[in-house]
């Protein structure tokens, strides 16, 4: 298996701007989940969500990277109490 990693460190312009798009993205309230405004599709991911908590060890760690505003997090800890979820995002939130 190969990885490719691309350096998240500031360039000689920085990442201020970029940055400050997607902090402002996932602090407005309309863009808390991808599917806003479409509760069929909320729902049917909800389900999802809850059937792939429960195969999963009591106990286990989950990285969430580039987790947006933590919705997948949110759906994993509603479904199970004995996991840890810990979320990398570029956003500031």
């Amino acid at each position: 298996m190969v990885f490719a990693l691309r350096s998240t460190a500031p360039g000689p312009r920085g990442h201020g701007p970029a940055r400050d798009a997607w902090t402002a993205f996932w602090q407005d309230g309309n863009q808390s989940r991808c599917v806003a405004g479409s509760p069929g599709i909320w729902q049917s991911l909800a389900r999802h969500w809850d059937a792939f908590s429960a195969s999963l060890s009591p106990g286990i760690r989950i990285l969430d990277i580039a987790c947006g505003a933590g919705a997948v997090a949110r759906l994993l800890l509603a479904a199970r109490d004995d996991i840890h979820v810990t979320g990398i995002d570029f956003a500031r939130i």
